[in-house]
């Protein structure tokens, strides 16, 4: 399959509807978020190529040790706190909020619909953006006030939505839910979506250089593997940036180093350098195995990461 046909680029005007077998809004498994400590030894300058030794993750804590998932980080932008995704026992998710100094976590949203990819807007009073599964499963956009209320529909027809990530004020990338799933780039004034990939993982990621970092499930791969590719408005398609390490869906960028997981170890690449990934850090001693989510605080102080307690 080449390039052509696997980034169509098709213009939709109305909404796409489509069905997921493991609906963000089934059963979950159970999960836990560690915080830890996270420091580079100086701001690494473009072009220059250094090993990926200048990154230091310090003791990773437990900060939501509970039988249920919790899920999804996504800090601040002062990376004083972060929201996630947390299960209830009356059933479905709410949005919940860590807060680091004061070590505790703080009810957000308290909703018969399940809540899931919190993502803040900016500012506290900016309030945050989460999708929303609503009494007859059409999964959409919302925006929330900080305090979890008031909330109303960021995208009216755009239905399927399981991840996105804002681009700018006006635009979201989408993971859109279906066979295949795909990346859509979304005009949220109009409401005017670009079809950008098919086949596509779950990592949708601001890039360090602009435009968006996502995951394209190599054709034919079973099992499934997958490669980073680079969108920018400048590019007509989107170009390879690394094969992605191991066969997980879920990476952040620290700068320029990107970062992936297996089992209960971190590994880096310096993609824009070369294509190898090294391994960054070893969790197991705090306790986690099988990572996934991995986030970073905007000013590349903390790291969060949801695995599973070790027995």
């Amino acid at each position: 399959m080449g390039l052509f046909t696997r980034f169509l680029r098709v213009i939709l005007l109305c909404a796409v509807t489509g069905s997921w077998p493991a609906s963000v809004g089934g059963q979950v498994p159970s999960t836990d978020i560690w915080v830890a400590p996270l420091s580079v030894d100086r701001p690494r300058q473009r072009g220059e190529v250094r090993p990926v030794h200048d990154i230091h993750v310090g003791e990773a804590v437990n900060v939501t040790r509970r039988i249920g998932y919790d899920n999804q980080p996504r800090f601040s932008n002062d990376g004083k706190s972060f929201l996630y995704t947390r299960s209830e026992e009356r059933g479905g998710t709410d949005i919940y909020r860590y807060e680091i100094g004061a070590g505790r976590s703080l009810r957000v949203t308290e909703t018969l619909e399940s809540e899931y990819s919190p993502t803040p807007m900016g500012r506290m009073k900016d309030g945050f953006c989460a999708v929303r599964v609503e009494s007859d499963s059409t999964q959409r956009v919302w925006r929330f006030d900080s305090d979890g209320s008031d909330p109303r529909l960021v995208l009216a027809h755009v239905d399927s939505v399981g991840y996105f990530e804002w681009l700018d004020r006006n635009t979201l990338a989408l993971f859109v839910v279906g066979e295949p799933h795909t990346l859509r780039l979304v005009d949220v004034s109009s409401e005017l979506e670009v079809v950008e990939a098919n086949d596509i993982g779950r990592a949708l990621l601001r890039s360090p250089r602009g435009g968006l970092t996502f995951l394209v499930r190599v054709a034919q791969s079973e099992p499934a593997a997958y490669e980073f590719f680079l969108w920018t408005e400048s590019r007509p398609f989107p170009t390879l940036l690394v094969p992605a390490h191991g066969g997980g869906q879920d990476a952040a960028w620290i700068g320029e180093t990107l970062v992936m997981a297996e089992g209960s170890t971190l590994y880096a690449s310096r993609p824009f350098d070369g294509p190898s990934w090294l391994p960054l850090v070893d969790l197991a001693p705090y306790g986690v195995s099988a990572i996934t989510r991995i986030a970073v605080s905007p000013d590349r102080r903390w790291l969060a990461v949801v695995g599973a307690e070790m027995p």
